[in-house]
């Protein structure tokens, strides 16, 4: 998700809810249209752009998943972290424990099928905290992808790859940033 977001300045809100059926992989450049987003209650459209970085990214995640499932899931995290430890086991299985025998049944909180930003960030927070690096949140991710393309490409190309509106926006200025954003995503990934 970290990844997926620094190359693509998407909020972590919109990270969370990614779902393959809101994924337009028919041209060469995705197009990623969240189904609740920041001014959807404004009657804006969103479509963040996914260029071939982030494609390699979400990619792997995208094979046997059903449409409407999360591309990122903690409940698949834990799963793989559970057989991770299990492949790393040194002790042979007929000593001790066997898999999932020492689990508790009903857990208090288990595992959810998508993580919400809160989780995301708290993921982070406490990654970071276990190696001992200055603490971050989510949302400078997409400040950094900012001032990138600010830097590259203009301010006018930053506003149109986070998907910033303003009122005297008109459905044709809209539809040339659609494509400047596309063009810019092809070039960054």
């Amino acid at each position: 998700m970290i990844q997926v977001q620094l190359v693509t300045g998407a909020r972590s809100g919109e990270i969370v809810i990614m779902r393959p059926c809101d994924i337009d992989r028919s041209a060469k450049l995705w197009e990623y249209a969240p189904s609740h987003h920041k001014t959807a209650h404004l009657g804006y459209p969103r479509m963040i752009p996914r260029g071939q970085r982030a494609q390699r990214i979400i990619a792997p995640f995208l094979p046997g998943r059903a449409d409407a499932a999360f591309v990122f899931s903690p409940a698949e995290a834990e799963a793989e972290r559970l057989k991770a430890n299990h492949n790393a086991r040194r002790t042979p299985l007929h000593h001790g424990n066997r898999p999932g025998t020492n689990r508790v049944a009903n857990r208090k909180r288990p595992p959810r099928e998508r993580y919400t930003p809160d989780t995301y960030r708290r993921r982070i927070t406490r990654a970071c905290e276990r190696a001992g690096v200055p603490r971050w949140h989510p949302h400078q991710l997409r400040h950094n992808l900012a001032t990138k393309v600010r830097r590259e490409f203009g301010l006018d190309a930053a506003q149109v790859m986070l998907g910033h509106q303003h009122a005297d926006v008109t459905a044709l200025y809209a539809e040339v940033n659609r494509h400047k954003a596309l063009e810019i995503a092809g070039k960054i990934g």
